[in-house]
């Protein structure tokens, strides 16, 4: 398990050094999504990580809402929260009864969403 555990630690500290590098050096946007799929299907793939570290846990699901503040990320951050944190949009109407989406984090916190 130690070697399993250095080989997840390793690579997805690769990927995300990847991910800084694209960023550093003026990478397109299309360039980060694509690499931020590599480090979010890498955490999906291995989420049995997830159940052994808590605090990685948190921070990946933290992580994820953050990416909610960029419109270029919001639908592959959505569909990874489902996928990895069973966290799906809901809808209900608001006071003027418009229809509007939110999502419930795995605290219980209620977040709604505002696309352009």
């Amino acid at each position: 398990m130690d070697k399993k555990f250095e080989q997840f630690v390793y690579h997805i500290y690769s990927e995300l050094q990847k991910f800084h590098t694209i960023k550093d050096n003026g990478g397109s946007i299309n360039e980060l999504v694509i690499q931020m799929r590599c480090v979010y299907n890498y955490i999906n793939d291995n989420q049995w990580f997830l159940t052994m570290q808590p605090n990685f846990k948190n921070m990946t699901e933290i992580m994820l809402l953050r990416h909610l503040n960029y419109e270029e990320f919001q639908h592959d951050t959505l569909f990874y929260l489902g996928e990895i944190f069973g966290i799906f949009v809901k809808t209900e109407d608001d006071e003027d009864g418009y229809r509007v989406e939110y999502i419930i984090t795995t605290k219980g916190v209620k977040i709604y969403l505002y696309f352009n």
